[in-house]
Parts: structure tokens; C-alpha cells; sequence
């Protein structure tokens, strides 16, 4: 009876745990362990809203974002609240982890904050000059752990340095909106990035230690049945394989989730 948004699996103390967060203003907790779960309401502010992404901070905390610009903050032991904080003007959809003290949100009103849990609610730095619109995924790069990069609505998939927030050090343009990343080795050795890209289907590109990207592969949305996803892709996972990539990727409308491998 809710949509889930986003989720992250944990392990702790033997226990499998998967964290979702919901569209109804709420978390849920699965244990695989005991076969039961657990759901909780975020507080917040009055408007009704979601839970658009979450995730886990050294076993400690849990991060909570949500559609009315507020980050939370609980605890992970008892699930009790912590903190809230407005903490964008419009809703928060993209939120990393960065250290056991720090974190990076993204959102709608076209900016990427970086945050520490002991500074007082107020961002350490802010960038809002690199992005025309929503910020949808922050990864770190598995080729250098001083990068990330971002994915945007507006089609561009940008790059800072963590030592030189919130200056933008690259930004390319790949005509196409990104709403998940995943990165991972070809059998060939090329470091790719796997792009689910909303309404341009999903895209492999390569890079490089230089941060140049190669665009290697488009699979678009078609109206021909069962060929390819006919509606927006918002998730791809991905396996390494010997010789391939193995690939899933889900789409909305069409309640599709595809099966591929990538032998590129």
C-alpha cells in the first residue's frame, strides 16, 4: 500500500537487514534473519511527503531524505529521532555517505550540499552554480576515492575533487538524464559507468583515470513489445562476470525488469 523508493542492505551482528524508504513519509526495516519487519513515520514537518532515499552511517545512524527539502537523522540502535533539518528548498533525491561524520545530499532546487553531522545544522559548503536541475545520484569514483560525480536531470554528469568542494573540477555533457549509476570493470579491463537514464532508456560509457568518457552503448525506450523498456528506467544493478556484464534495470509504467549481458 506504499511505493518504495530506495533501498540499502545492511549486515549486523549476523543479522541481514534491508532498510527501504517509503513513499508514505516512512521507513521499514526487513530482517531476514527473523522473517519480520518493522515500519516507522518519520517526524517531520506538517506536509505530507516521502521518503525519498536513505542510508546507514557506520551502524550508528541512519540519514533519511525527504520530498519536502528535510534531512533526518535516527538512531540506528533504537530507531528514535535525532534530528531533523530543512536542509533544501525543494525536495532532497540523491544522498552519500562520505565518512562516519559526513555526508552530500542533492535536490530538485539544483544545488549539491556537503554536511557534518557536528557542525549545527548548517551545510560545510554548498555548490548551486553547476546544475540546471534536479541532482538524481552522488557515487564516489571506484578509479579515485577523492572524486565523485553527480548525475542531473539536465543531462550532465559533473565532477568535484573532495579536497576542493565545492568547486567543480569536470563537467560533460551526455544527452541523456541520469537517475542511477553503477560502476564496474569490462572483461577488457575499460572502467564503465552504467547509467539508468530515465527517459533515454539506459547508457554504458567508459572512463578514463583522466575523467575523459567514451559513450559505448545506448539501449532507448521503444514502443515494440518486449524488445526493449517502453517506459522511464529509474534503477540498473549490476554482476561481474568473466566474460560480461551481467545487468539488471526496472522501468516504471511497464513494470519491467530486464535481464541483460554486456560483452562490450
Amino acid at each position: 500500500d506504499y511505493g518504495i523508493l530506495d533501498i540499502k542492505f545492511n549486515t549486523n551482528n549476523n543479522k541481514q537487514l534491508l532498510y527501504t524508504s517509503n513513499s508514505d513519509n516512512s521507513y521499514s526495516i526487513f530482517d531476514f534473519s527473523s522473517h519480520s519487519s518493522n515500519k516507522y513515520y518519520i517526524e517531520s514537518s506538517p506536509s505530507i511527503t516521502t521518503c525519498n532515499t536513505l542510508d546507514i552511517i557506520n551502524n550508528t545512524k541512519i540519514i533519511l531524505c525527504s520530498n519536502d527539502g528535510y534531512y533526518h537523522i535516527y538512531d540506528y540502535t533504537s530507531n528514535e529521532k535525532i534530528s531533523s533539518v530543512k536542509s533544501h528548498e525543494f525536495g532532497i533525491w540523491s544522498l552519500y555517505i562520505n565518512d562516519e561524520n559526513t555526508f552530500f545530499t542533492g535536490s530538485e532546487d539544483n544545488s549539491i550540499k556537503l554536511w557534518d553531522i557536528r557542525s549545527n545544522n548548517k551545510p560545510i559548503s554548498v555548490n548551486n552554480k553547476s546544475f540546471d536541475s534536479s541532482i538524481n545520484s552522488i557515487i564516489k569514483l571506484d578509479i579515485d576515492s577523492n572524486i565523485i560525480l553527480t548525475g542531473s536531470y539536465d543531462e550532465k554528469v559533473t565532477f568535484f575533487d573532495l579536497r576542493k568542494f565545492p568547486t567543480e573540477l569536470k563537467q560533460i555533457k551526455t544527452e541523456h538524464s541520469t537517475w542511477d549509476i553503477k560502476q564496474t570493470k569490462s572483461h577488457k579491463g575499460d572502467n564503465l559507468l552504467l547509467m539508468a537514464s530515465i527517459y533515454e532508456g539506459f547508457n554504458i560509457w567508459s572512463i578514463d583515470s583522466s575523467l575523459n568518457m567514451i559513450h559505448k552503448l545506448r539501449l532507448p525506450l521503444t514502443k515494440e513489445e518486449d524488445k526493449y523498456h517502453r517506459s522511464i528506467v529509474y534503477g540498473i544493478d549490476i554482476k561481474q562476470r568473466k566474460d560480461s556484464v551481467e545487468i539488471l534495470s526496472c522501468s516504471f509504467y511497464d513494470n519491467l525488469i530486464m535481464h541483460w549481458n554486456y560483452h562490450g
